[in-house]
């Protein structure tokens, strides 16, 4: 089994603090598995969590030209799929985030291109949009109720400077009515 975290930058730049290099590491990390015996694998499951269980969703197809053509794989996701949701108030947040991280980090070459050829590339960070173009068995363990989600999606930081919705967000029970419809 093989665990992803993000791996979609495409840019090794030196900045003042930050290097992007996640899909170097990713074929690095094929090559090595490759020379430990991925060639003969029978059976291969690749699987990740959180931004890693995106990364699974978005190279799951690339991942079975890693093994023999002949072999079984299938892809799991755990709490990787993030969903294109409006805030609380109809703002765009998460969209216009995934736009800014792609461009940032190049990732629209690495994305799918089934996908990026049929919309915007950074709509297929979304798995909704990339999820119909997989096509190895894909498995999606997602909680109904995602914390990061709702705090990044639904109230992000900039629309709760009071922390009106902290304890909504926490826990569903903690709502008030007007925060529930």
């Amino acid at each position: 089994m093989v665990r992803l975290s993000s791996v979609t930058l495409n840019k090794l730049t030196l900045t003042t603090s930050c290097i992007l290099e996640g899909q170097e590491y990713l074929r690095l990390l094929w090559k090595i598995l490759w020379s430990k015996g991925m060639k003969n694998a029978e059976n291969a499951i690749l699987s990740g969590i959180s931004a890693g269980g995106l990364a699974t969703i978005l190279n799951c197809d690339k991942f079975k030209f890693l093994v023999p053509e002949n072999a079984r794989v299938k892809c799991i996701a755990d709490a990787g799929f993030f969903i294109n949701g409006k805030t609380i108030y109809g703002s765009s947040y998460i969209q216009e985030m995934y736009r800014r991280i792609v461009n940032l980090h190049g990732s629209a070459k690495n994305l799918p291109l089934a996908c990026t050829s049929s919309m915007e590339p950074s709509l297929c960070f979304f798995p909704q949009n990339v999820v119909p173009y997989v096509k190895p068995p894909l498995f999606i363990i997602n909680s109904i109720y995602d914390y990061w989600q709702i705090n990044n999606t639904l109230v992000p930081p900039y629309l709760n400077p009071q922390h009106a919705w902290k304890d909504c967000i926490r826990h569903i029970n903690n709502c008030t009515f007007g925060q529930r419809i």
